[in-house]
Order: C-alpha cells, then sequence, then structure tokens
C-alpha cells in the first residue's frame, strides 16, 4: 500500500511543478512581451540602415510613444504586426531639401506618423512635431508620402495602420 501512497504522492508534486511552470511562463510573457516588441523594432531600425544624418529618413524605436498611440488608436490596438521600414536611409536625398528652405536658412527636425496599408505603402501623413518652418514640414510629408515603404502584413495578419515617431533632420547643406 505505501507504493502506491508514494507513486501518488511523486504524480501530485510533477504535476504541481509543471502546473507552476506553466503560470510562470505565461505571467513572464505577459509582463515581458511589450520589451520584446520595442527590442524587435530597435533591432528592425538598426538593420535597416537608419542613421541619422544629412536629409536621411530616422525611424527611432519610441517604445512609450508607440504604446501610447495604441492606447489612444482603437484602429491600431486590432494589429498583430507592425510596418517595418524597408531601407528608410533611402527614402530622402539632398535634393528633396525644399529651395524656399534653403533661401530662408531653415532648418529643424519634423516629426510624422504615417498611415500604412496592408501591402506596406504610406496613406496619410500627419505632421506630429513641426519643426516650425512649414517648407520643412511640408517636404516631410511629401518624401515620406512618395519613397517611404513598409514591410506588407504577413499572410493571415492585418498589418497596424500607424508608424508614429518617423521623422527627418533637414540640416543646410554645407557650401
Amino acid at each position: 500500500m505505501r507504493s502506491n501512497e508514494g507513486k501518488t504522492l511523486v504524480w501530485i508534486v510533477l504535476s504541481t511543478c509543471a502546473l507552476l511552470a506553466v503560470a510562470i511562463f505565461t505571467l513572464v510573457t505577459i509582463a515581458v512581451g511589450p520589451h520584446v516588441e520595442r527590442w524587435l523594432l530597435t533591432m528592425a531600425s538598426r538593420t535597416s540602415g537608419s542613421v541619422p544624418h544629412r536629409g536621411t529618413a530616422d525611424t527611432p524605436p519610441d517604445g512609450d510613444t508607440l504604446l501610447d498611440q495604441r492606447t489612444r488608436d482603437a484602429d491600431s490596438v486590432v494589429r498583430s504586426t507592425l510596418p517595418i521600414p524597408v531601407r528608410p536611409a533611402e527614402w530622402v536625398s539632398a535634393n528633396d531639401y525644399p529651395a524656399s528652405a534653403i533661401r530662408a536658412g531653415q532648418e529643424g527636425t519634423v516629426r510624422a506618423a504615417l498611415d500604412v496599408d496592408p501591402r506596406g505603402r504610406p496613406i496619410r501623413c500627419m505632421v506630429v512635431q513641426s519643426s516650425g518652418a512649414p517648407a520643412l514640414d511640408a517636404a516631410t510629408c511629401h518624401v515620406f508620402m512618395r519613397s517611404a515603404r513598409f514591410n506588407g502584413a504577413p499572410d493571415g495578419f492585418v498589418a497596424a495602420r500607424r508608424w508614429p515617431g518617423v521623422r527627418i533632420r533637414w540640416v543646410l547643406p554645407e557650401d
């Protein structure tokens, strides 16, 4: 009879350990999930060649803005993947600097949010933080609408609609 009691006790202990392991794994996944997503966005922007320099697009991994935006925008909560920029360093060239801004000696950083369709193309650009120079703000959205591309939605998933935190730093060319 004792051997059956011992086997039952071992079974109960092992079952309890397995349930605890599953519970811990679930809690860790819930707690770490947003941080992993930020890390993935950071890695994606680093590997895509996004380095801030003269007249180049920069997509900083601004996780707090990203999470705040998702909270405010119910459409973007229903998502499974974020659009990942494709070669953002190629979106802007020195020729995109507005001539009127050069003549006026205007420089600045423009931050814009893009709505992206499931194919990875921008469908709307909104200036989130102005440079103070309307010509630079308009040029930023013009450049993004013309050149910005993102990885489309993978099969069976809905792509995020909004990509927040895209910015261009406009620096006057050196003579």
